[in-house]
């Protein structure tokens, strides 16, 4: 066993890891019990039972040929009206994009400007050791950039399911 585990055990021994654990399956309860308690559960409950005294053979209302009734299907709301939300949603979309790339813009350019002023600062001999660094830096990252390759592009060490997967879950767990 890990040694995480062995932490987890000696945590749930102590008063506060035992009222975790109380609160937390005291909150699954009931949340199975609101489930159980729906008026959906509760329909399908309600006419599997109706529908048990004509399927069973021992009952006096058995019928052997007894079939389930089918329901007439629930008619939708207007497309007119789904139309206008994706309108309103894309048009919402289109606002925040336009926006989002204003304050972008906005503090790129303001970034640029107080760069150029505090290099306007400094002497002959800090640029030339921020510039030696800067160097530095760019040719560690091109020798990181030759070694490494992307999730995308590793096919041979990744099967394909997890090249796709985990973004997805990555961009889904950020949307929620």
């Amino acid at each position: 066993t890990s040694q995480f585990l062995q932490e987890m055990s000696l945590h749930l021994m102590t008063e506060e890891g035992k009222q975790n654990t109380s609160s937390l399956s005291e909150r699954m309860f009931n949340s199975i019990a609101s489930i159980l308690a729906s008026s959906f559960v509760q329909h399908e409950l309600d006419k599997l039972v109706y529908e048990a005294q004509y399927k069973c053979p021992v009952s006096e209302k058995y019928n052997a040929t007894f079939t389930s009734p089918n329901y007439s299907v629930f008619e939708t709301s207007d497309r007119s009206d789904m139309t206008s939300l994706v309108v309103g949603v894309l048009s919402s979309l289109a606002v925040l994009a336009v926006l989002s790339l204003a304050v972008w813009s906005i503090a790129k350019i303001l970034t640029k400007r107080r760069h150029i002023k505090w290099l306007d600062t400094l002497d002959e001999h800090q640029k030339l050791i921020l510039t030696v660094r800067q160097n530095a830096e760019e040719c560690r990252m091109a020798r990181l950039n030759e070694r490494m390759k992307s999730l995308a592009f590793s096919k041979d060490i990744i099967p394909l399911f997890h090249r796709v997967f985990i973004p997805v879950s990555l961009l889904g767990n950020i949307a929620l």
